[in-house]
């Protein structure tokens, strides 16, 4: 089956939204029909006295039901479709950042000084429910009850929540989320070093989307970098530093169907070696 082009994409979204319209409108010609016309000439006459009095109730300004459902619902979909082209481009997530830290320095004053190494530890799908299960579950193994217990994390001087999700999905992957804190862009799910323009598994949305991650910006600074996981090094999370593929699942060329590998995609293996020259350190489990 042929993957969609982007054009084609943009096509079948105005297609659906122009449909919800229609729809829209038919239901308005049905309510109208079914509303009751004005009383009386004398009614008339005393609702414009009304209005010019600025005495109208918001529903009698806004009109029939069906009418404010139409205006309503319009909005959404302009809204909808305004959001998800700002999503596509990565200044948009970093301008975001930006201000986020601006917003937090104003708050208090923090440490300025220069970090000489950074060491990022990621426990993948490690939300709050988790980290309570596993606070609880020490306890217990030390024979308390396992609430009280406090985890070497819970002893930071700092902690913070950060929000994640996908541009396409509420309940985010590995590889969009990787994107999102290596590479500072939220992405569609399943994708890897690339922006919410790249559509997972399409080959031809993928060049000139690519973002790149920390470690990339940290080579480039003179600096050593280097990757250590308990997972595969060209798994979902660790590949989002230094790959760019549309498909999470592209581990080799062996994963990749013929129409990827024609349209010129590398698999993220292939990236390993000669996306990001010379990585000092990489480590990994089969």
């Amino acid at each position: 089956m042929a993957l969609l082009s982007p054009t084609l994409d943009l096509v079948l979204t105005a297609v659906l939204s122009l449909l919800l319209l229609v729809l829209t409108l038919a239901l308005v010609c049905f309510f109208t029909r079914l509303a009751r016309p004005l009383r009386a000439s004398g009614q008339q006459k005393k609702e414009a006295r009304r209005a010019r009095q600025g005495r109208l109730s918001l529903g009698e300004l806004l009109g029939p039901p069906s009418l404010s459902f139409l205006l309503i619902d319009v909005c959404a979909v302009d809204l909808w479709c305004r959001r998800l082209k700002k999503e596509k481009d990565p200044k948009y997530w970093r301008d975001q950042a930006q201000q986020t830290l601006k917003n937090a320095l104003r708050l208090q004053t923090l440490n300025t000084n220069v970090a000489k190494n950074v060491i990022m530890f990621l426990g993948d799908g490690m939300g709050v429910s988790t980290v309570t299960a596993a606070r609880i579950l020490k306890g217990q193994l030390h024979h308390n009850p396992g609430e009280e217990t406090k985890l070497e994390m819970d002893k930071f001087p700092y902690v913070a929540l950060s929000k994640t999700y996908n541009t396409n999905a509420q309940v985010p992957d590995s590889a969009g989320t990787a994107t999102a804190y290596l590479c500072g862009v939220k992405a569609n799910e399943g994708t890897v070093g690339v922006s919410a323009a790249t559509q997972r598994s399409q080959c031809n949305t993928t060049q000139g989307n690519e973002v790149t991650s920390i470690l990339r910006w940290a080579k480039d600074a003179g600096k050593s970098v280097g990757i250590v996981t308990t997972t595969r090094v060209n798994h979902a999370t660790p590949s989002a530093s230094y790959a760019h593929s549309a498909d999470r699942d592209w581990y080799s060329d062996n994963e990749m169907p013929p129409e990827a590998l024609s349209q010129g995609c590398k698999d993220i293996a292939y990236q390993l070696m000669h996306n990001v020259k010379d990585i000092e350190a990489s480590a990994g489990r089969g």
